[in-house]
C-alpha cells in the first residue's frame, strides 16, 4: 500500500550538562511529505533480529534527510533503524525497539 502523508524528522540538539557529558536538551522539527509503505515480512524478521519492532517505512526526498535517528509519524516516535537509497528518495525505515514503549 502506498500512501502520501507527513513525517516529523527529530533532530536532536546536544548540550554537555555540568560534568561535560553530552545530552539532548531539544529536537529541531523539520516536517516533511513522504509516502508511506509497509514493510515485508522479511524486513519486519530482519528488524527483530537488530532489536526492532518494524512499523513500516517511509520514503522521503534525498535532500529532505540530514541523517536523523528519530522521528514522529502519526503522532508517534520511531527510531529510523534502517535506510535505503533509491534514485533521488531515501527510504526510512521506521519501527520501535523491541520491549519499549513510545
Amino acid at each position: 500500500m502506498h500512501r502520501q502523508s507527513y513525517l516529523t524528522l527529530l533532530q536532536e540538539n546536544r548540550e554537555k550538562d555540568s560534568i561535560g557529558q553530552d545530552i539532548t536538551e531539544s529536537y529541531s522539527e523539520t516536517l516533511v511529505p513522504c509516502l508511506y509503505r509497509s514493510v515485508s515480512q522479511t524486513e519486519q524478521q530482519e528488524a527483530y533480529r537488530r532489536g526492532f519492532d518494524a512499523e513500516c517505512r517511509c520514503e522521503v526526498f534525498f535532500l529532505d534527510y540530514s541523517g536523523e535517528s528519530l522521528c514522529e509519524w502519526q503522532g508517534k516516535r520511531y527510531e529510523i533503524y534502517r535506510t535505503y537509497e533509491v534514485d533521488d528518495r531515501i527510504e526510512l525505515y521506521l519501527g520501535t525497539r523491541i520491549g519499549e514503549d513510545r
